[in-house]
């Protein structure tokens, strides 16, 4: 998993968890339309940024550091 940062034409900006930046765009797209946020120009993504890369197969494994910026999910988010 990877964490997204990605802006809209008028609606802001949105912090998005998924695989890959397409999956990640896709889902905020389709959250800002089923909830009828804003109107149907203003949620155009403009810009996708990659803030960090889920820290994989931790603490099982020896986890690499120095990779970048790097970020731990729990194991449940509820």
């Amino acid at each position: 998993m990877e964490l997204y940062l990605i802006a809209t034409k008028a609606l802001g900006e949105f912090y998005v968890v998924d695989t890959d930046p397409t999956s990640a765009a896709e889902k905020l797209g389709s959250l800002l339309s089923k909830s009828d946020y804003g109107q149907y120009g203003s949620r155009e993504i403009t810009n996708i940024k990659i803030l960090g890369k889920e820290l994989s197969n931790f603490p099982e494994e020896k986890p690499n550091f120095s990779s970048g910026h790097n970020f731990i999910l729990p194991t449940s988010c509820e």
